[in-house]
């Protein structure tokens, strides 16, 4: 993919092109458009509205122009803890830019001592780590959750938000927010892999780094990766503690059928 291509969603705007998926940048990955799943009563997501990420720390000069001027963001939601946004801060021209909320989300267990831990420890099970990580997602950051709603119910422009890799706190993110647009969870899970293939060049880079230092590079293979197993954790977890997915979204989330409506009217295609 060359640099212009990144300019397809703002071009797709004025010229009728075809929108993209995922969106190169210089120092942001794992960068895609969420418009164009089919979702609720034969109504597509719309293009150009929502996008997910990974940090945006080492974003170029380049990158910070083209979330602000070509897909226009207005609002800007952090998943990442105060400890990651110490170590990597949002850069400040987007906060200031922006409507900027951070939700500080910290699973037990994932912290970056834990896994450097985990990487000097040869045959740890890195996906029951994981596995366990989505659980605790859903029982135990539905505060952080109800308040990523509340900024997508207040959105009234193109909003992306983000963690650091942009797979387990924002593909579980997508996956509540997917579901609240009535998308299935076939295209829900398609969406979760397709950070494979948007990190996919960079995922080789640092297990050939974790080699040269002596590291478990299958162990942090497992940790950059989406395994669908890790999803599917959260999903089992919901049903069995609260049926159906539609029963979370109203109990824990505390989405009203207005809410819903709201959200499908702004964020579907009309």
């Amino acid at each position: 993919m060359n640099k212009t291509e990144r300019h397809l969603p703002l071009q797709q705007a004025q010229h009728g092109l075809q929108p993209q998926r995922l969106l190169r940048m210089d120092g942001v990955s794992n960068c895609r458009d969420l418009g164009g799943y089919p979702a609720a009563d034969g109504r597509p997501l719309a293009w150009g509205r929502l996008y997910r990420s990974g940090t945006l720390y080492h974003a170029s000069a380049a990158d910070k122009q083209f979330l602000l001027q070509d897909l226009a963001l207005q609002q800007l939601v952090d998943l990442r803890n105060a400890q990651e946004c110490h170590h990597e801060p949002e850069p400040q021209e987007l906060i200031s830019a922006l409507d900027y909320h951070h939700l500080p989300v910290t699973v037990a267990g994932t912290s970056r001592e834990d896994i450097i831990r985990l990487l000097r420890q040869p045959g740890t099970d890195a996906a029951a780590v994981l596995q366990l990580a989505n659980e605790r997602l859903v029982l135990e950051h539905q505060g952080e959750f109800r308040h990523f709603f509340q900024v997508l119910l207040q959105a009234d422009g193109p909003l992306l938000f983000h963690c650091t890799e942009g797979k387990d706190r924002t593909g579980f993110a997508s996956l509540l927010l997917l579901s609240a647009l009535g998308v299935d969870e076939p295209w829900i899970m398609q969406d979760y892999l397709l950070t494979n293939r948007a990190n996919a060049e960079a995922v080789e880079r640092r297990l050939q780094q974790a080699a040269s230092m002596q590291m478990d590079v299958a162990v942090l293979r497992q940790l950059l990766l989406a395994d669908a197993r890790y999803l599917q954790q959260a999903m089992l977890t919901i049903r069995q503690h609260y049926g159906s997915m539609q029963a979370y979204l109203q109990q824990a989330m505390g989405l009203e059928k207005d809410d819903i409506r709201t959200l499908r009217g702004y964020f579907l295609q009309a």
